[in-house]
């Protein structure tokens, strides 16, 4: 996933709350349908990626992390697009925020330390 606009010159907040589209591996391990990333549920997970950036709009750039939509109607929206075959959306804490903008007009953040919360009862995706 990557941002079609990136958003200059704000204050990013220190953490936020969103929704994610991951890969199903077991009850309590997840992936993200494009990237080897494994991440646990009720763990904080930290992008091992350093340095490396995201290229959009041909020559702009902003930090490489973990990517998540601002609402969960944006993330059902992506589910539909996604290759991996056992796919959940997840409502996920966002921190160490590097960048904010847009994919297909829906919000997204990127930051580099993921936690999946526990799936409610009455969360059905």
């Amino acid at each position: 996933m990557c941002l079609n606009t990136v958003w200059t010159g704000q204050k990013l907040p220190q953490e936020v709350i969103g929704w994610k589209v991951l890969s199903v591996q077991s009850k309590s391990l997840y992936s993200g349908p494009s990237w080897g990333i494994r991440v646990r549920v009720g763990k904080w997970t930290r992008d091992p990626k350093k340095k490396v950036v995201i290229q959009y709009r041909g020559w702009r750039t902003y930090p490489a992390g973990f990517h998540i939509f601002e609402s969960k109607d944006a993330a059902v929206g992506l589910r539909p697009r996604c290759l991996a075959r056992v796919l959940d959306i997840r409502k996920v804490r966002l921190r160490g925020l590097v960048a904010v903008g847009t994919q297909d007009k829906h919000k997204v953040y990127v930051g580099k330390s993921l936690f999946v919360y526990k799936k409610e009862k009455k969360d059905v995706s």
